[in-house]
Parts: structure tokens; sequence; C-alpha cells
């Protein structure tokens, strides 16, 4: 098994996460997003059909890329996580899906310092 060593551990993939993992690379620094979903902008998917963003999408970029579309429409959940998915496609390190809370998740592990991620069991 090899080890790699991660400056930062940011814990789910979604505007914070990915947004936190997009300021960290310019600035130089390793980071591994880990989130709970099989695929980046699922937690906007599994909600039912009509939730909307409370501010329109010329407000609701993330840095370093604008929501696509009319800057007055308000964006349905399905958009938002299109978007996200394609911000982390785009501008953010790669997301490890992880299934926290199961037998298989990855966890983090501290023997002694720093703490290392280890896969589940």
């Amino acid at each position: 098994m090899s080890h790699h060593q991660i400056g930062t551990l940011i814990i789910g993939a979604g505007q914070a996460g990915l947004a936190t993992a997009y300021q960290l690379g310019r600035l130089g620094r390793d980071c591994l997003v880990v989130d709970g979903n099989a695929r980046v902008g699922d937690n906007w998917r599994c909600h039912y059909d009509s939730p909307r963003l409370y501010s329109p999408a010329r407000f609701d970029g993330l840095p370093g890329m604008a929501f696509p579309g009319d800057p007055w429409h308000f964006p349905v959940k399905d958009e938002v996580a299109d978007f996200l998915e394609r911000y982390a496609v785009d501008l953010a390190p790669p997301v490890r899906p992880s299934r926290l809370g199961s037998r298989r998740s990855s966890h983090v592990r501290r023997a002694g310092s720093p703490p290392t991620l280890a896969p589940g069991r």
C-alpha cells in the first residue's frame, strides 16, 4: 500500500468544499476532497424536483467559474448539481467518493502526527 501525504483534507464536495479546494490549488497547496456521494452534485440531485436557488445565476458562481445561462434565471436543483460537477472536473482537484459511515469508507487515522487517510475494510 502506498502512502501520499496530503496537506489538507476537505470533507464534502459541495460549494464550500470545491471553492476551498480551488483556492488552495491557486496557492500551490495540495489537498484531497472526499465526498459521501457517488458523483459530485448528488447532494442536490437527491431532493424532490421543486428546489431552486433563491438568488439569480449571476450571484451563484464559484471562484473561477460563473454560473452558466441567463444571469437573472433562478437555477433549479439539477442545474446546480451539474454546475458543481463541471466545476469539480474543470477547476478543483479530483474528488474521491467515500461512503462515510459505512464499513467500506475511507477514514482518517491518527497514528502520531500527522493524521493519515486509510481505506476502510
